[in-house]
C-alpha cells in the first residue's frame, strides 16, 4: 500500500527544484529609465533591466528585488531601494544599504559614484512627521559616508547632480535645494506644490510635481554658491500630477504625467495622449522618447511628438492568490487585484478582469472553457471567452473553495454570516448553468466549507471548520450531506484524492500529520517528510495537500528551519520525499494530472508530469 512505502522513507534535508521550471511571476513596472551609451535601459523594482531599442532583457536575482532609483554615467548603471545599492555589471553586484536607510533617490556625484538621496522622520528626536532628515549617503566602492545634515520641514524627494558632482535636490513644499557644505541650502520657488522630478543636462533645469506644475531654469557655471532664483520660471501645464521630466538632445523639454505627456520645443506646449497605464518615468533620445511605466506587467512607450507605441511589454501578475491547473496542463492564476495568467511552458499570458473594489482570492475550474472566479463577495464565470459576473452571492458570504465535475456541475463552498447566528456553513451548486444557493440543508451546527473535492456530480467531499468543534469531513450523495464520523475527531483541515475512498488528509488534533482513508479505516500516522508543522491551521490556511494518483505535493510551514526561510514544499515522487524549496513568502501550489506547480507570490515553479 502506498501509505506504508511512505512511512518507510526518508526525508532529504536539502531544498531542490530539479525537474521544476522558474519564472518570475511577479515583475515590478520600471520606476525609471536612464540613458546607457547608445541605448535607453528602464529599470525595475525586481532587478528588471531592460534596453528598450534591442528588448534584452535582465532580470535581478537574490537581493535585487526592491531596486527602484536609478542613474548612469558613461555606462555604469546604479540603482538603489529599499535595502540595496546594485551596479549593473553583466548582472547585478549587490551593496546593503547602512541598516535603517532606504533610497528615496539616487545621483552620481563627480567621480561617477552614487549619492542616494534617504529621507525619513527620525522618531527618537521628533516624532509628529513634519520634521524630516535627508540623509545623503555616499558609497566610495568599499564603505559607506553617511551625512546627516540638520532636519528639513519636508521630504526631498528627488536627486540630481551637474556634470561636475554639484547635488541638487527637489521635494515636498516647492523646495528646491542645493548641497553645500553638509547642509541643504534652500531655494523659495514660488510654490508650495510637492516636487516629483528634477533634471539637469549641461546648465538646464527642470522640476516638475503636483497640479501641472514645472520650474525651468538656467543654472549658472558650476560649482553652484547659491542657485540663481531669478532664472526659475513656473508654470503650469495641464491639470494632472507631473511625475517625471526629460530634456532632449534638441533643448526640447518633456514631462510626464497621468494621462499625456508634453513636449515644449520652444514653441509652447504639445499635449501626446499616452494609453491607459500607470507611467512612472520618461527619458530621451535622438530619436524621440521613451516612457516606462505598468499595464499588465512592465511596459514601454516609444515615439515622438506626434504619438507614442508600444515598444516591449513582460506580461507579469500582481501577488498570485490562487491556482488551479486545467486538463490541458495551463496553470491558471488569480490576483488580488483580478488579473487572470495563464501559464504555459512557453508563455505567461495576462488579462485584467474589471472586479471593482473586489478582492480574487480563489480561480478554479472544469476546463479551460469553463473557468470560476471568486472574490470576497463576487463571482465571477468565464466561457473561453468573455468573464461574467454571477449574481449568486450576497451580502455576508464568503467562498473558500470550488471546483467543477466533468458533466460541468460546479459546487462552491464558503459560509453565510447571519446577524443572529454568526458564521454558518453554505454551499452553492451550479447546475445547467443555473446556480442554487443551499439547495440541500448541510449537517446542523456545520461551520464554513473550506475545502471541496467533486468527483463526481452527485459525489462530493467538503472539508468543514467550526471554531467551537474545529474541522470534519462531510460527503454529498446527490441527496444528503453525511459527516464521515470516523473523520471527525482527527481534525484534518486539508483534502485531497481521486474518490471518495482514496483521500489523503493533512492535519490533525491528535498530533497526526498525515494518513489515507480508503472509506472504512484510517492508515497509520507518518510525518511527510519530517519537518511539516502541522499544527492547527485556520480555514484560508495555505497548509494544504494535493497530488495525481499516487504523487502527492504538500505546502507549509518547515519548522526546523529558523532563518526565516519557513515556507516550503515537499513532493513525492517515485517512492521518495523531497522538499522542493523554501521560501520567505507564503508557498501555496496547485495540481492536476498533467502539470504541478508552486509559488510564493514573486516567483512560480511549474513542474511537467
Amino acid at each position: 500500500m502506498l501509505w506504508f512505502l511512505l512511512a518507510c522513507t526518508s526525508t532529504p534535508t536539502t531544498p531542490s527544484t530539479a525537474g521544476w521550471e522558474e519564472r518570475l511571476l511577479y515583475r515590478a513596472a520600471p520606476q525609471w529609465v536612464v540613458g546607457a551609451e547608445d541605448a535607453l535601459l528602464a529599470v525595475g523594482e525586481s532587478g528588471l533591466v531592460v534596453d528598450i531599442a534591442t528588448g534584452w532583457t535582465e532580470l535581478g536575482g537574490e537581493g535585487a528585488l526592491g531596486l527602484s532609483a536609478a542613474a548612469v554615467r558613461d555606462g555604469d548603471l546604479w540603482a538603489a531601494g529599499r535595502d540595496d545599492l546594485g551596479h549593473f555589471v553583466d548582472g547585478w553586484e549587490i551593496t546593503a544599504l547602512p541598516q535603517f536607510h532606504s533610497a528615496q533617490a539616487l545621483a552620481l556625484d563627480a567621480d561617477g559614484l552614487p549619492v542616494v538621496l534617504d529621507s525619513h522622520v527620525d522618531c527618537e528626536e521628533y516624532c509628529t512627521g513634519t520634521i524630516v532628515h535627508n540623509d545623503l549617503l555616499t558609497w566610495n566602492g568599499a564603505a559607506w559616508t553617511i551625512a546627516r545634515p540638520p532636519m528639513l520641514d519636508h521630504y526631498l524627494m528627488a536627486l540630481a547632480s551637474t556634470d561636475e558632482g554639484q547635488l541638487i535636490a527637489a521635494g515636498e513644499g516647492g523646495l528646491i535645494a542645493t548641497w553645500e557644505d553638509g547642509a541643504w541650502a534652500l531655494a523659495e520657488t514660488g510654490t508650495t506644490a510637492s516636487l516629483a522630478d528634477l533634471v539637469i543636462d549641461g546648465t538646464a533645469l527642470v522640476a516638475v510635481g503636483t497640479g501641472g506644475t514645472v520650474l525651468r531654469g538656467s543654472l549658472d557655471a558650476p560649482p553652484l554658491e547659491t542657485l540663481p532664483l531669478e532664472t526659475l520660471e513656473l508654470e503650469t501645464v495641464g491639470d494632472e500630477n507631473l511625475v517625471a521630466a526629460a530634456i532632449g538632445t534638441d533643448g526640447s523639454t518633456w514631462v510626464l504625467g497621468e494621462s499625456k505627456a508634453w513636449r515644449d520645443d520652444g514653441s509652447g506646449w504639445q499635449a501626446v495622449d499616452l494609453p491607459e497605464g500607470d507611467w512612472a518615468d520618461l527619458a530621451t533620445s535622438p530619436d524621440g522618447v521613451v516612457v516606462v511605466g505598468k499595464d499588465l506587467g512592465p511596459v514601454g512607450l516609444a515615439g515622438d511628438a506626434g504619438g507614442l507605441a508600444e515598444a516591449w511589454r513582460l506580461d507579469s501578475i500582481d501577488w498570485p492568490t490562487s491556482c488551479w491547473v486545467d486538463p490541458e496542463g495551463t496553470v491558471w492564476l488569480s490576483s488580488a487585484s483580478g488579473m487572470v495568467g495563464r501559464w504555459t511552458d512557453d508563455a505567461l499570458e495576462v488579462e485584467q478582469v474589471e472586479i471593482s473594489y473586489d478582492y480574487a482570492e480563489l480561480i478554479a475550474g472544469g476546463t479551460a472553457q469553463d473557468v470560476l472566479m471568486v472574490g470576497h463577495s463576487t463571482l465571477w464565470s468565464y466561457d473561453g471567452i468573455t468573464w461574467t459576473q454571477q449574481d449568486v452571492l450576497s451580502d455576508g458570504d464568503s467562498v473558500q473553495a470550488a471546483a467543477v465535475a466533468d458533466d460541468g456541475t460546479a459546487y462552491a463552498g464558503g459560509s453565510h454570516f447571519l446577524y443572529d447566528a454568526g458564521v454558518v456553513g453554505a454551499w452553492w451548486r451550479r447546475v445547467d448553468g443555473d446556480w442554487e444557493v443551499d439547495p440541500v440543508p448541510l449537517p446542523e451546527g456545520s461551520g464554513e466549507l473550506t475545502g471541496v473535492l467533486v468527483f463526481s456530480a452527485n459525489n462530493v467531499v467538503a472539508v468543514e471548520y467550526s471554531p467551537i468543534e474545529g474541522y470534519s469531513l462531510l460527503r454529498f450523495d446527490g441527496e444528503s450531506w453525511t459527516v464521515i464520523d470516523a473523520l471527525v475527531d482527527p481534525g484534518f483541515f486539508s483534502a485531497w484524492g481521486t474518490a471518495a475512498d482514496d483521500l489523503w488528509l493533512l492535519g490533525g488534533s491528535n498530533g497526526t500529520l498525515l494518513q489515507h482513508w480508503d472509506g472504512s479505516a484510517l492508515s497509520e500516522p507518518y510525518d511527510v517528510p519530517g519537518a511539516l508543522d502541522y499544527q492547527y491551521a485556520a480555514p484560508n490556511d495555505h497548509r494544504r495537500i494535493m497530488g495525481s494518483g499516487d504523487e502527492l505535493l504538500v505546502t507549509g510551514h518547515d519548522r526546523e528551519v529558523s532563518d526565516g526561510r519557513d515556507q516550503a514544499a515537499w513532493e513525492y515522487l517515485d517512492g521518495t520525499w523531497s522538499q522542493v524549496l523554501r521560501s520567505e513568502d507564503l508557498v501555496r501550489g496547485c495540481a492536476g494530472d498533467k502539470t504541478w506547480a508552486l509559488y510564493d507570490g514573486t516567483w512560480g515553479w511549474r513542474r511537467s508530469l
